[in-house]
């Protein structure tokens, strides 16, 4: 059997850490779990998405181009990753996590009543998974998100979670109502918005679409 070191060469871990977790290697095996983690590692930027090309984790990994795209066909397949620009041609796509993998490690843990690190977004497994069913049922963005941009999947959650965390609940919804007044229902303009603001600032006296901030919350069930 391959060891790590001939899989993945010393210069792709010596600057980082790659993770290769055993929840993926048992059922997939060490190149698929070894992929994830590069996916991963490059999805550590401030927005989460993976946008390194498959020919550049090929060069990195000393694997081919096919090798990659079929274990990454594999962990989109499997729920471990979402493809954000399943459409894009001849341009490297943009992957995000999904939470799947922090899901079944969290439940291993339970399972053992053991304790593991992962670093960064891994390290928050049990409180975040078990409080995240209350955080959808209580949020009025959730409800904004689903009746004017798109379904609520796993990895949207996470997102619009730290867009609260980060920004307020009223900057997002507010990002949230623009994104409908100026007929662009997605999340890459809203979040454009937010970082805008908070960038350079935020004129709350001028132009703020409350109007349509109040049919937003009115389309979600809120009363206002």
């Amino acid at each position: 059997m391959k060891n790590l070191r001939s899989i993945v060469p010393a210069s792709v871990t010596s600057s980082g850490f790659t993770p290769c977790p055993d929840v993926l290697v048992k059922p997939y095996g060490h190149t698929t779990a070894l992929i994830w983690g590069k996916i991963w590692r490059y999805s550590q930027m401030y927005d989460g998405v993976c946008r390194a090309s498959v020919l550049r984790l090929a060069n990195e990994m000393n694997l081919s181009a096919n090798t990659i795209a079929k274990h990454i066909k594999m962990l989109e397949g499997n729920g471990y990753i979402m493809d954000m620009t399943p459409n894009v041609r001849n341009k490297p796509h943009e992957y995000v996590d999904t939470g799947k993998l922090r899901i079944k490690i969290s439940l291993e843990m339970a399972e053992a009543d053991g304790t593991q690190i992962l670093s960064s977004r891994y390290s928050k497994f049990t409180h975040e998974e078990s409080t995240t069913k209350d955080a959808r049922a209580n949020s009025k963005i959730f409800a904004a998100y689903e009746s004017n941009i798109g379904d609520l999947k796993a990895v949207m959650i996470e997102i619009l979670l730290e867009a609260e965390r980060e920004y307020s609940e009223a900057w997002t919804l507010e990002a949230i109502s623009l994104a409908v007044q100026n007929n662009k229902p997605n999340w890459r303009y809203c979040e454009a918005i937010l970082k805008r603001w908070k960038s350079k600032g935020k004129d709350d006296g001028k132009g703020k679409p409350q109007p349509v901030l109040n049919d937003t919350l009115r389309k979600a069930g809120y009363d206002v």
